[in-house]
């Protein structure tokens, strides 16, 4: 009779966990790109969202605006973002304070994954790949990030950005309250698309 009960026991919790498994929703991916347990995924969206840059003294300087784009790397088993790169595709920029700047763009050709994104030129690589650890959420991500290389090195930037199955939000705010050097923007400032 015992041997009967842990036989039933194991297959119900087996169809169980097959349940699970096959229902869990995490970032996933479309297999594009994948190679082992890490895999890719891609967003973008074809509506401009801006930024601003910052001065020393805090002051919102330039505003740079352009489509935003996002490329994920992911843990395939745990399924937690473990990478990224973000930026501006088709950017544009305005000097709105004494002593703003313009902050550098790049080729859309020497972006990873332009063609799959359709990215035109001039592209701004707001945070490029490495050099973050991402703390993962529930359907949120975040991490901070240095805003260049001027200044104490450290990380003056805060990048959050939340999703859904098919949409995602995020925003970055200025961290760094003594050399005020980064990117700040409104909470929900670039609103993106799962390709």
């Amino acid at each position: 009779m015992k041997s009967n009960l842990r036989i039933i026991w194991v297959v119900l919790l087996s169809v169980l966990l097959a349940v699970s498994l096959t229902s869990c929703e995490g970032v996933g991916g479309d297999g594009e790109g994948d190679s082992g347990a890490e895999a890719y995924q891609y967003w973008k969206n074809f509506t401009k969202s801006s930024y601003d840059l910052l001065k020393f003294d805090g002051i919102h300087a330039t505003t740079v605006t352009g489509k935003p784009f996002l490329v994920l790397t992911y843990d395939r088993i745990s399924l937690e973002i473990t990478d990224c790169e973000f930026g501006l595709s088709e950017v544009t920029q305005k000097i709105i304070a004494d002593g703003g700047i313009y902050e550098p763009t790049l080729d859309a050709e020497t972006i990873d994954f332009h063609e799959k994104l359709g990215l035109q030129s001039p592209v701004d690589l707001c945070v490029s790949w490495g050099n973050k650890s991402i703390v993962n959420g529930v359907q949120q991500f975040s991490f901070l990030h240095p805003a260049n290389a001027i200044g104490p090195g450290k990380n003056s930037e805060k990048w959050i950005f939340n999703y859904t199955s098919g949409t995602m939000t995020g925003g970055v705010t200025n961290v760094d309250t003594y050399y005020f050097l980064g990117r700040q923007s409104e909470t929900n400032a670039f609103k993106l698309v799962k390709q």
